[in-house]
């Protein structure tokens, strides 16, 4: 684990130039997974904790429709929606991760 310095321009600091992943396994398509729903990609349009923010937000309490490529996410997965319960999928992920790693590692190297 890291340890990062109480004031947030030391941490900004310690952090600049540095990617960091987050890989979530509960996502899952109907069929692979066996399964007839979208795993989590499907999700309730939640409220916000905010009224005067809900009357801007006309779908809270619809759910996402994926198979319309109308995801709870963002940016929208190059692949289209996965199952990670799927090993080839994890696999290609993962080789992924650590290509860019890689690409990351030897553009630090660089000397300009």
């Amino acid at each position: 684990s890291v340890a990062l310095p109480r004031s947030s321009s030391s941490k900004s600091e310690l952090l600049a130039g540095k990617a960091f992943i987050f890989y979530y396994l509960g996502y899952g398509n109907p069929g692979p997974d066996g399964k007839d729903n979208w795993e989590h990609w499907d999700h309730e349009v939640l409220p916000h904790w905010k009224e005067e923010e809900n009357s801007m937000h006309p779908s809270i309490g619809t759910r996402h429709a994926p198979g319309e490529g109308k995801i709870h996410a963002p940016f929208f997965p190059l692949r289209g929606t996965y199952s990670s319960k799927d090993p080839k999928i994890l696999m290609a992920h993962f080789q992924e991760i650590r290509d860019l790693a890689a690409r990351a590692n030897a553009a630090n190297d660089m000397v300009f």
